[in-house]
């Protein structure tokens, strides 16, 4: 309501106060937009540097979404840890253009805005979330400042209904939670929420976010 914006980003105590509270969801995921630059990697050689759309993004994305690595595997709760996050998930576009489409690509490092990462996924040629434009998925990391930003609105959330819940219940409740933490906490109020099915989100508002969005990264 205060952005004056149908879509929600969320803080991270928020986040895992919506996920904790409500009744209505299987589960829950978090996840940032981010822009990487990418290095290295090739089969012969250095890669040419290249800049890409990618998002941080929690273990529980890929189930939420019931989709898995087509080669190798996506990350798990045990590398969402601090020292132990240096991996990554790519896309199947980049697998091809940038990489040659090399059947030995898992396990090979790249460096992702200087950082090298170990390729352990490649998703499927169809997968493609929040955007076409997206192309590596990494680890959201909640360090210790991170859990204490209650005003820190960045990230995005997408959860899986419990059998047999309407969208009109998990609406309601939702709002409800929303209530309760704007009584608890004052950086939250005007601030609700809303939520959207997916459908609905990836050929509504989300493709005007995702060409906003790539024009932000190519422009750096």
């Amino acid at each position: 309501k205060r952005l004056g914006m149908p879509e929600d980003i969320h803080s991270w105590p928020n986040f895992a106060d919506l996920d904790a509270r409500n009744a209505v969801f299987e589960d829950m995921a978090g996840y940032a937009m981010a822009g990487f630059n990418v290095t290295g990697g090739c089969v012969e050689g250095e890669c040419e540097p290249r800049r890409i759309g990618g998002v941080f993004a929690r273990p529980e994305l890929f189930p939420v979404l019931g989709v898995s690595a087509a080669r190798g595997r996506v990350f798990g709760e045990d590398e969402a840890i601090e020292g132990r996050d240096g991996v990554v998930v790519i896309s199947h576009g980049l697998w091809t253009s940038q990489f040659g489409s090399d059947e030995r690509i898992i396990g090979r490092t790249a460096r992702f805005n200087g950082r090298e990462r170990t390729i352990i996924g490649v998703m499927s040629r169809d997968f493609a979330f929040p955007s076409a434009e997206t192309d590596a998925w990494v680890p959201f990391v909640v360090d210790s400042v991170t859990q204490q930003q209650r005003s820190g609105f960045f990230l995005y959330a997408i959860g899986r209904l419990k059998p047999d819940v309407p969208f009109e219940r998990a609406q309601t409740e939702m709002s409800g939670i929303m209530r309760q933490l704007e009584d608890e906490y004052p950086t939250n109020r005007d601030y609700g929420i809303n939520l959207v099915t997916l459908p609905d989100q990836i050929v509504g508002r989300l493709f005007y976010l995702s060409l906003r969005f790539a024009h932000w990264y190519r422009q750096r």
